[in-house]
């Protein structure tokens, strides 16, 4: 299994990246590299569950993929223009395409990611009880 360490380093070089993304004005150097960081901030939130059930680890890969999916869709999209329009433009549900990625798209995923984070942690859960446990009683 990874080590928490190295999720910590890997989580410190995206963090790096995006700095020098906010440094040289490049928002895709600052972008991309943060998708990656809103994963490995939910692996090291599941890293104890995903110990004991690997088949969790497809939470956090799943979040960023879809994440990478949806931007780099956009960012296609938006090449030449800034508003992702051309002379020919089909639009979706009356929205230009760069338009419709985001709110159609990227929008109901950052709201899927907390429902996924609070279906993963409920009061019931074993995992939720044991954090809460160890919190509140110091074991």
């Amino acid at each position: 299994m990874v080590s928490t360490n190295r999720l910590i380093y890997a989580l410190l070089s995206m963090i790096v990246l995006v700095i020098l993304g906010m440094l040289t004005a490049s928002w895709r150097v600052i972008l991309y590299p943060y998708l990656f960081v809103i994963g490995i901030s939910v692996l090291i939130g599941l890293i104890s569950l995903i110990q004991s059930n690997r088949k969790f680890i497809w939470l956090p890969i799943g979040l960023v993929g879809l994440y990478l999916l949806l931007f780099i869709w956009l960012d296609v999209v938006s090449w030449g223009s800034p508003t992702g329009g051309g002379d020919s433009v089909n639009y979706v549900l009356g929205l230009v395409p760069s338009t419709a990625i985001f709110f159609l798209g990227i929008w109901p995923v950052s709201v899927l990611a907390p429902l996924l984070y609070a279906w993963t942690f409920t009061k019931d859960n074993s995992l939720a009880s044991r954090v809460t446990e160890s919190k509140y009683h110091g074991v």
